[in-house]
């Protein structure tokens, strides 16, 4: 819940239930804190007594699932470490990365996925929907793009840059570090400078197997989310991604796995879905196996193959 919305019918079920409980003007003056620890603690005491969201807490609060949840609460806390690390050097690395610009490259679209056309992710666009945008084949006009890859003299992404109209230019400023087998990547708010994102790397003979990205709230220093992604590659090609998302805050942890199939040619034109573990697979019947369903992989989905084969260069990540 990041925004307060105006029109009450586009409320969730939790926003509703929230703004009933706090009355609309505590509600507006909480839901302003963007992400404010205020906020956090409002909803966790109204909703974990609310009938809607009983049966949801006792399961978050179960043994089994707090020692699911011991692995990302690792992560959680070095996401938290690496706030207090990289929280203040944006000035520091901005300009690193200025006197190491070689070249750019400019994508239109994209803006609702991490990092755009060059999204580490394999899911992105299938959870999220929509897709990562096009890169264009020569530099455009101002205000025709929205995204800005800038590459050093080896080829390395260095830093990316996000264009919104409504903040008159740029929106957020990517910049990267690079240590052996992982990069991370710091996501800042180009306006106050604040750390907002936080993504880890990890790769294997030069290919990813491990994207790591934490939505991170600056001035409280914490995590509200992990998203975890792990590949599986045939023949060179990916095969299988798993999908774990994680909220600390209510020990909300979601695991998917993602399988994908190809045509002769490499393309991917079907994949499938599966629900592993959490509070949703444990309320369902288990003794009825979930069925999966293969969807076909139509328009943005077919450049996945190919995106992958060039963002898995080790000219971009290392």
């Amino acid at each position: 819940m990041k925004n307060l919305r105006d029109d009450p019918a586009e409320l969730t079920e939790q926003e509703k239930i929230l703004r009933e409980a706090l009355g609309d003007e505590e509600y507006e003056k909480l839901t302003a804190e963007a992400f404010g620890k205020a906020l956090e603690e409002a909803e966790k005491d109204i909703l974990h007594n609310h009938p809607f969201f009983k049966e949801q807490t006792a399961y978050c609060e179960s043994e089994k699932n707090l020692k699911d949840c011991e692995p990302y609460d690792e992560l959680d806390r070095k996401f938290v470490e690496l706030l207090r690390q990289y929280g203040g050097s944006f000035d520091q690395m901005y300009k690193a990365a200025e006197a190491a610009a070689y070249r750019s490259e400019y994508s239109k679209g994209g803006e609702c996925i991490h990092r755009g056309y060059y999204s580490p992710s394999a899911t992105d666009i299938y959870v999220i929907g929509g897709s990562r945008g096009r890169l264009y084949k020569r530099t455009p006009k101002p205000g025709h793009y929205d995204y800005e890859y800038i590459f050093d003299k080896d080829g390395c992404l260095i830093c990316v840059k996000e264009y919104a109209e409504e903040f008159d230019g740029v929106y957020t400023v990517e910049l990267f570090r690079r240590e052996q087998d992982r990069t991370l990547s710091f996501l800042f708010h180009a306006l106050d400078k604040d750390l907002e994102g936080i993504s880890e790397c990890r790769y294997e003979n030069g290919a990813l197997v491990r994207y790591e990205y934490a939505l991170v709230f600056h001035e409280a220093n914490y995590c509200f989310e992990i998203n975890v992604e792990r590949f599986e590659y045939e023949n060179g090609l990916l095969k299988t991604a798993y999908l774990d998302t994680y909220d600390p805050h209510y020990k909300m942890l979601q695991k998917n796995k993602y399988t994908f199939f190809r045509n002769g040619e490499g393309s991917i034109i079907e994949w499938k879905y599966e629900n592993l573990s959490g509070y949703y697979l444990s309320v369902r019947n288990e003794s009825e196996p979930e069925e999966q369903e293969a969807y076909p992989a139509l328009g943005a989905h077919k450049r996945i193959p190919h995106l992958w084969e060039d963002i898995t260069k080790e000219k971009h990540v290392k």
